[in-house]
């Protein structure tokens, strides 16, 4: 009796642990099996085509920008702005043209506007005189000016007009001037006047010392000076060179009242240069 009590008993107790485990079993294919939700290799194939389409978009943004950058179009700066004077020339002013001897115009050209896409008005060559109309452009890059007779007004390139006689084209050959030698007067440049007009200089005679006085001492020195105004298509003037001694008033101690010319060399200023053996063109 008790035998078969104990025998119902363990078949209990195999039936209880049997229904355990098919109920654990159960919930765990229930829990790993939805059929709504995407496999691990899917997921897996979905994670590649995002970064896939990630990058190919990040690469196409990158490419179109590097496409803009290579064609933006320079910036072209224009000869003629309209900035305005911050210096503008006095008006009635004189200046000289200063342009090369050789210049490939034949001299500074005078427009009809600010540019040098305007018309051509008139060449004007070295050491030509002009004067300002007090109008400027492109921050002083461009002068309005004009004849002294008012012939031709119109505007040039600023660089090219200088505020200083323009005497120094080619230097000839020095020879000595033996005719002025003793000639006296009160100043340096009295006496470079009276060689000038000698050789010839009109009313318009200017005089630039060139340097210091070289080898001064109690009895003199030398100097030169560029001088201009002779009426010559050759020569505007002469660059003389003058070895002179103080003129001394010995009753009064001896003070300078003058200077005398004890020897002058002089050469021309050769308006259209110089041939090869030193003389003007």
């Amino acid at each position: 009796m008790n035998t078969t009590r104990n025998l119902l008993a363990l078949l209990l107790a195999l039936t209880l642990v049997a229904t355990a485990c098919g109920s654990t079993a159960d919930d765990s294919a229930s829990t790993t099996t939805d059929p709504d939700a995407p496999s691990v290799v899917d997921q897996i194939s979905l994670d590649e085509d995002d970064a896939t389409t990630t990058s190919t978009t990040d690469e196409t943004t990158t490419t179109t920008t590097e496409v803009e950058e290579t064609t933006t179009e320079p910036t072209v700066v224009d000869e003629v702005t309209d900035e305005p004077c911050s210096n503008p020339p006095a008006a009635n002013d004189l200046r000289w043209v200063d342009v090369s001897l050789d210049d490939p115009d034949g001299g500074l050209n005078v427009r009809d506007g600010a540019g040098t896409d305007n018309e051509i008005l008139g060449v004007f060559p070295r050491r030509s005189e002009l004067f300002t109309t007090g109008d400027c452009a492109s921050d002083g890059a461009w002068w309005e000016v004009t004849t002294g007779d008012g012939s031709v007004t119109g505007w040039v390139a600023s660089r090219y007009l200088s505020d200083v006689p323009v005497i120094h084209g080619g230097i000839g050959n020095a020879i000595d001037d033996p005719d002025n030698v003793g000639l006296e007067a009160d100043s340096l440049e009295a006496l470079v006047t009276l060689i000038a007009e000698s050789y010839g200089h009109d009313e318009d005679l200017t005089i630039l010392q060139i340097g210091e006085i070289e080898a001064a001492d109690a009895i003199g020195g030398t100097g030169t000076w560029d001088t201009n105004g002779l009426k010559d298509d050759a020569s505007s003037g002469f660059r003389i060179i003058i070895e002179f001694e103080f003129v001394k008033d010995e009753d009064n101690g001896g003070e300078i009242v003058g200077y005398r010319a004890d020897r002058i060399t002089n050469a021309a200023i050769c308006s259209r240069g110089l041939t090869g053996d030193g003389l003007c063109i």
